[in-house]
């Protein structure tokens, strides 16, 4: 809101931010004049993907991307207390984890996005950096007919694969 005297106010909406162009007119009885101004709204960080838990394979190249709006654009670093896997960083202006992740788990880390504007604003993430399924049991069996039978198959991989009877009677 402009005032007759020229107090500009008011509150940018989140949101809004981003450069406006403005025409101001100073009127009086004898004529006027016209003045162009520049307004900028900044914003403070906000994430804008959702909290995920991403499974990435292991010794495989991948990648992540975080996102995040601000004005002007936010870049990314990591908190202290967590640390991203073995292999993999984060990239400092796009966001992006990636690289081959080298040793299989689960990793805790907290992200912030930053831009002078505000508070930086964070996100903790859980990275799983997995192995494919395998079976690691004998791929044959011999029964006896009426006979009770009790055998274990086994599978392994990160996470913990579930089976399943997918042909066979």
């Amino acid at each position: 809101m402009l005032t007759t005297k020229g107090a500009l106010s008011g509150i940018p909406g989140t949101g809004t931010a981003g450069t406006y162009t403005v025409l101001v007119r100073a009127t009086n009885s004898i004529g006027f004049t016209d003045q162009t101004f520049t307004v900028t709204v900044n914003e403070e960080p906000f994430f804008t993907n959702a909290s995920s838990t991403p499974v990435l394979p292991l010794n495989t190249p991948a990648s992540f991307q975080l996102t995040a709006n601000g004005s002007p654009a936010p870049t990314f670093s990591e908190a202290n207390g967590g640390s991203l896997p073995p292999g993999l960083q984060l990239n400092p202006n796009t966001g992006v984890i990636s690289g081959t992740p080298t040793a299989a788990g689960k990793y805790f880390l907290t992200v912030l996005a930053s831009n002078g504007v505000g508070t930086d604003n964070q996100r903790s993430l859980t990275i799983n950096i997995g192995s494919p399924p395998s079976i690691t049991s004998l791929p044959s069996l011999t029964l006896d007919s009426n006979m009770y039978v009790l055998t274990s198959i086994v599978a392994s991989g990160a996470p913990q694969p579930s089976l399943k009877l997918f042909s066979g009677t």
